[in-house]
């Protein structure tokens, strides 16, 4: 009995140590960080390189681009960013670690969902959605053609 007790623990132990967790929330976090610092210096091309299989056969380079884009262009550059929730999840498939996070930016705020697989010793971005009505309002501006348009605080005239 004690034989087969402790050849199940060798066993348990085989298993575990070749079923690595996707990576640890602080790994999760750093990868958040430098998709941030690519993000804000307009990387897009490296943020889409570096990215895991799963996410370049979702969109090419040119759709990324022009996502991350428009997000830059409504919201600005990020000014802070702190994790609401994460969850990790392996198997034989492989493994993800997700993290969302509530991010202000320069002229507005976000819900980001990352989703990251584990490419070895690093995590490669799999997915990333951002929500916010800050994308869907639209900016009041003034021009000569749209009259219906004032800045705020400007009296007509």
């Amino acid at each position: 009995m004690r034989f087969g007790m402790g050849i199940a623990a060798i066993v348990g132990v085989a298993l575990a140590s070749s079923c690595s967790a996707p990576g640890s929330i602080e790994d999760g976090d750093a990868a958040v960080a430098a998709f941030h610092r690519k993000y804000d210096s307009g990387d897009y091309a490296r943020i889409w390189s570096e990215g895991s299989p799963v996410m370049q056969s979702a969109t090419d380079q040119q759709g990324l681009t022009r996502l991350l884009e428009m997000v830059r262009g409504k919201m600005g550059k990020v000014v802070d960013t702190r994790r609401e929730g994460w969850r990790s999840n392996f198997n034989t498939a492989g493994s993800t670690i997700e993290l969302v996070m509530s991010t202000r930016f320069e002229h507005g705020s976000g819900k980001e969902d990352f989703v990251f697989a584990s490419g070895g010793a690093t995590l490669k971005l799999s997915g990333y959605h951002i929500s916010s009505p800050d994308l869907i309002e639209e900016q009041p501006t003034a021009s000569p053609r749209s009259p219906g348009r004032r800045r705020p605080g400007l009296p007509r005239g």
